[in-house]
This record gives structure tokens, C-alpha cells and sequence, in this order.
């Protein structure tokens, strides 16, 4: 059986809970969980490095679930990012740049929420 990794991910407030986003993990599990043993990360939550790192070896689909904050994506998971994506892991030195990734044969998706602000 496949596997898929869904990380979510957000930058929760007073004024924006992550329903939405839960929402989305959720049908994303429910959708999957037939096909695919389904492992998830809440970078909110806290993490191992080595364990996320082994989730990805072990991943053939990997959904990055989060809204969208000033056209970038929260702060928390880019924080996940520069500690999960470590060389030796998931890159390494090349003399082409760009082809120098360790983690090949996965497929990755974003998942998105725009969030929309009207004054």
C-alpha cells in the first residue's frame, strides 16, 4: 500500500481558528484512506526532525496542507522546512544546480486557502 504524508500547517489566531484548514486534512484522510496508509504532521503541534525525515523517505505522496499568508505560506512551516530539509537527506552538492535532490520518485501537492480580506 501507498503512502501519502499530509502536513498541515497555519498560523492560528483569535480570528482564524484553522477550521477550514482541519476541514481539509480531514477529507483529505477520509478521501485517501482507502488507497494509501495515510501519516500526518501539525507543525503547530511539534515535531521530531528525524521522524519527519523518515515520513518523507516513506511517503509517495506528500500534501502540504495551509492558507495562504501575504502570498507566502506560514511562518511556522517554513521554520519545519529549513529544519526538516537537511542536506544529506534531501539534497546534495551537484554541479548542475537544481538537480541535486534526494528525494525523487514523489509526488507533492499544495493544498491551499486564500484568504481574502475586504475593507
Amino acid at each position: 500500500m501507498k503512502t501519502v504524508l499530509i502536513i498541515k500547517a497555519a498560523e492560528v489566531r483569535p480570528f482564524a481558528e484553522g477550521k477550514l484548514n482541519n476541514t481539509m486534512v480531514e477529507i483529505a484522510e477520509k478521501t485517501l484512506g482507502n488507497d494509501y496508509k495515510v501519516i500526518k504532521t501539525d507543525v503547530n503541534s511539534g515535531y521530531d526532525v528525524t521522524e519527519e525525515q523518515e515520513k518523507f523517505k516513506s511517503a509517495d505522496l506528500v500534501i502540504f496542507q495551509y492558507p495562504m499568508y501575504w502570498f507566502s505560506m506560514p511562518s511556522s512551516l517554513k521554520k519545519y522546512m529549513d529544519d526538516v530539509y537537511a542536506y544529506g537527506v534531501f539534497f546534495e552538492g551537484s554541479e548542475n544546480y537544481g538537480f541535486s535532490g534526494l528525494m525523487k520518485g514523489k509526488k507533492y501537492m499544495l493544498s491551499l486557502i486564500r484568504m481574502t480580506l475586504t475593507i
